[in-house]
């Protein structure tokens, strides 16, 4: 599943390319911080949780 988010990332022109790395980072450590795996749906909550975290 992220690799198809980051294919979805680096087709969008408006995102610069360098930051995609980062953002599946992002991505790759939020599900890891609930113990979950991408096909998973977080709830806003974990998402807010998650940023908190950060």
């Amino acid at each position: 599943m992220l690799n198809q988010f980051q294919q979805a990332l680096a087709a969008d022109k408006s995102i610069n390319p360098k930051h995609v790395a980062y953002y599946i980072r992002w991505v790759r450590d939020c599900y890891s911080y609930f113990h979950l795996f991408p096909p998973i749906r977080l709830s806003s909550e974990q998402t807010r949780l998650f940023l908190s975290h950060m």
